[in-house]
């Protein structure tokens, strides 16, 4: 054999494997699948390695970081995929305020469509908003049009209330 220590030598190589590797994932976008789908397999292979051969993992923080980010952001994705018609009211700024109260570095890890169908969630909230504002307007304007005359008509009155609250 050539080299005769190449026994001692294997704790480092499987170090300097976990290490490429982490490196390779800090690079990759962070809101990107491929990061989502491989690092769960790094993560596996660095619990695995001996303590001797964690201690030459020099990058080991960034693997915390990026599971972490990836956790706290999937759970914001799970508030804003739970927006429906019935509770957007609440839920979309309860998935917004879930969205900001993550560090700057985690927002990264949020994926594109995730933020984008919460934006799209709030601008139509908004408009929703300002659709309701506009009809309790036409509702008030309404009521103070009518003379006293209609308004000893409760048949005329409830139909007209009730016309503008089903628009």
């Amino acid at each position: 054999a050539l080299v005769t220590n190449y026994d001692d030598m294997e704790s480092y190589n499987n170090a300097l494997k976990i290490v490429t590797e982490i490196t390779r994932l800090s690079k990759l976008a962070a809101n990107s699948d491929i990061l989502r789908l491989d690092l769960p397999n790094v993560v596996k292979v660095y619990e695995e390695l001996s303590t001797v051969e964690k201690d030459f993992i020099t990058n080991a923080d960034k693997i915390i970081e990026m599971q972490t980010s990836i956790e706290k952001a999937i759970a914001v994705e799970g508030k804003i995929t739970a927006i429906k018609v019935e509770n957007a009211t609440t839920a979309v700024t309860d998935a917004r305020k879930a969205y900001n109260d993550l560090s700057p570095t985690e927002r990264k890890y949020v994926l594109k469509e995730a933020l984008e169908l919460l934006t799209s969630w709030e601008k139509s909230s908004s408009t929703a908003a300002n659709v309701i504002k506009l009809i309790e307007g036409i509702k008030t304007d309404i009521l103070l049009n009518l003379d006293d005359k209609n308004l000893a008509d409760t048949k005329k009155l409830s139909s007209v209330t009730g016309f503008v609250t089903k628009v």
